[in-house]
């Protein structure tokens, strides 16, 4: 879709009144504009299926994606955190709050989303890589004067 096409796809759901759209069409364009990174439209729809549906708890760990896009990191780890408060067997949004608690620098939060009481989170399709590339992103002197050191060990074991 080109960005002429996604302007008049946004404007036409500005000019809906989405409070009387039902949730799941909105999840769907939510989802859809997600994936074509449209975060600006994806916002209000994520929004409003959460009003409609306040336990949805993809929607929530949609929209937090779409907050870390706009580097609003803490409302993006409430969101996430949300999400995994609602559906702790979602996988993605534990590793998406454990990427903003690393990216946050929180590194003992960071090593208890990504492994939860001892219990290791199944990993789906691309959930290694991140890791593994989000660790070779350290620098050794942020290693070495950090508290990340007491958790490398658990991070690793999820790759």
């Amino acid at each position: 879709m080109g960005p002429a096409a996604r302007m008049a796809f946004a404007s036409r759901w500005a000019a809906l009144d989405l409070r009387s759209q039902p949730w799941q069409v909105l999840y769907m364009a939510a989802a859809s504009a997600v994936e074509h990174s449209d975060w600006l439209v994806a916002e209000p729809l994520l929004e409003q299926v959460i009003e409609q549906v306040p336990g949805h708890a993809a929607a929530h760990h949609l929209l937090g994606k779409v907050w870390r896009e706009q580097e609003r990191l803490e409302a993006a780890l409430e969101a996430q955190q949300r999400s995994c408060a609602l559906d702790p067997g979602l996988g993605w949004n534990w590793f998406a709050a454990g990427e903003l608690l690393l990216e946050l620098e929180r590194w003992p939060e960071a090593v208890q989303a990504l492994v939860s009481r001892g219990r290791r989170f199944a990993l789906q399709p691309g959930m290694a890589l991140t890791a593994q590339i989000k660790l070779q992103q350290r620098t050794i002197l942020q290693l070495v004067f950090s508290r990340f050191n007491q958790g490398l060990d658990a991070v690793r074991t999820l790759r």
